[in-house]
């Protein structure tokens, strides 16, 4: 994996971690996107047929993640999900 994000962002993976590898991916990708969907427009907007107004973003995928809202949780959910990946050890009780 960290060799197909070297390979698209052209560096070598030498010295980069993976967060620095995939947050150079998803900014190559976001540039990559950005750069497309503005000849889209271009060329759209000198189009000679009747327009009607697009919203371009609609159509990068990486616009449209940032779009998306996270749902809020319970800090309970948390608690569950913690607890059934490191179950406590037979006779413990919970702490107060």
């Amino acid at each position: 994996m960290m060799l197909v994000m070297a390979g698209a962002v052209g560096v070598p993976p030498d010295g980069f971690t993976f967060r620095e590898l995939y947050t150079m991916y998803m900014a190559r990708g976001r540039q990559e996107w950005d750069r497309t969907l503005a000849i889209v427009s271009m060329v759209y907007s000198v189009a000679p047929f009747d327009k009607e107004e697009l919203d371009f973003n609609a159509y990068n995928p990486f616009r449209a993640q940032a779009e998306k809202k996270m749902q809020e949780a319970p800090f309970s959910m948390l608690k569950d999900v913690f607890e059934s990946q490191f179950p406590r050890p037979h006779g413990a009780s919970a702490p107060s």
